[in-house]
């Protein structure tokens, strides 16, 4: 009888072990929820930013604005895909603001039209403030630096 309750502490032992070590193993295969994306950007790994608005010429920005645009998108939040994206109709939702080039080749669109942030035309909630202030951002290249050619 001692023995069939030692046996089974042990058994109990191993199972919760086993459960917190595929937890941590799946944890590293799934992309988490309430995620920073952009977190890790650095200046170095970026070969270039460009803004993109409708048939106008793409602008390349300074190396100044990429900065900026840096610090905005590190306090960018994503939380679970949106499965309503496409949907329904959302007004004022612009898909493509910028094209980041990586210097290995890599390159990504992104945009944030608040609720939502776009990487690769995926829809993610995130939230208000931040999205909001890299939209700011965008609209502000748009108005001063590419709108102004057109005159």
């Amino acid at each position: 009888m001692f023995l069939l309750v030692k046996y089974k502490k042990i058994l109990l032992l191993f199972i919760v072990i086993l459960c917190i070590t595929l937890g941590i193993y799946f944890n590293q295969l799934w992309p988490k929820q309430n995620s920073l994306p952009f977190e890790r950007l650095e200046r170095e790994h970026i070969n270039k930013i460009t803004a993109i608005y409708s048939i106008y010429p793409h602008y390349e920005l300074s190396q100044n604005e990429c900065d900026e645009l840096i610090e905005l998108l590190s306090n960018i939040v994503i939380f679970e895909k949106d499965t309503t994206w496409g949907k329904e109709p959302y007004v004022g939702v612009y898909c493509e603001m910028f094209y980041i080039e990586y210097t290995n080749g890599q390159t990504i669109d992104i945009s944030g039209s608040p609720p939502f942030f776009f990487i690769n035309d995926v829809a993610y909630k995130t939230n208000y403030d931040p999205c909001h202030k890299v939209s700011d951002f965008y609209w502000d290249i748009v108005n001063t630096k590419i709108r102004p050619l057109e005159q």
